[in-house]
Parts: C-alpha cells; structure tokens; sequence
C-alpha cells in the first residue's frame, strides 16, 4: 500500500473568495467551503451580466407601460412627455426600423412630432 493516501495535507492555501488561510482536503481545493465557493461563482456572474440584466428589467418596464396603455387604458396615440412621466425609456428597445420606429417584443412603436402611436405586431422581434 501506498502511504500517500493515508497522508493528510499540512500545506496550508488561501481562499480563492476570502483570503482566509485553510488546509485543503484534497490536492486541488481553492476555496475554503463551498460557500466561499458559491459565493465566489455568484460575484463572477453578476459582475459578467450586470448590463444584461440591467437592460431587461428597463425593456420588462417599458413592455409593463405599453401593456398598460394599451389594454387597460385602451390608448393608441399618447404623447411622448406622457411615455416619459411613467417612467418609458426611450433609449433601449428590441429593434428600430428607422428613427420613428421602435420596438418593444411585439410593441410598435411610431414616432411622430410629439406623439407616439402605439399599436402590438403580431409577430415577434427580438
């Protein structure tokens, strides 16, 4: 037999997430417990897909308005002031024609003067 494998680690490393100093259980362990661990990957991504993210809730906003002008309020034509009071971001949207056409998923959005005129697609560009 082998006395290598009855051999524990005395080498101490350190966190990888906390900086806190350990002695691993086996020979590639970087973090201290798989909290560190979890924790450490959680960061990673968030900092990665922070815009992502970011943008999405900003387009769920403005999908939330135009679903709120359109079927509750039954409104097609709305001003531009009135888009922006209820907190519509103009600058992120799903695609754009040209200038005075936006998208929001299935939202149309035509843009004219001071007015906006809303109207759903029935197909689907993202």
């Amino acid at each position: 037999m082998e006395e290598k494998n009855n051999c524990k680690m005395t080498q101490t490393r350190k966190c990888l997430y906390s900086g806190e100093e350990f002695t691993p259980k086996r020979k590639d362990q970087v973090f201290k417990n798989s909290k560190n661990k979890s924790r450490y990957h959680n960061e990673k991504y968030r900092i990665k897909y922070f815009r992502v993210i970011e943008i999405d809730l900003i387009l769920k906003n403005n999908y939330k308005i135009l679903e709120f002008l359109y079927f509750s309020l039954r409104k097609r034509k709305i001003t531009i002031i009135e888009l922006l009071r209820l907190g519509f971001n103009f600058d992120i949207y799903t695609s754009s024609s040209s200038k005075n056409f936006i998208m929001v998923y299935d939202f149309v959005l035509n843009i004219k003067n001071d007015f906006v005129y809303l109207r759903k697609s029935l197909k689907c560009y993202i």
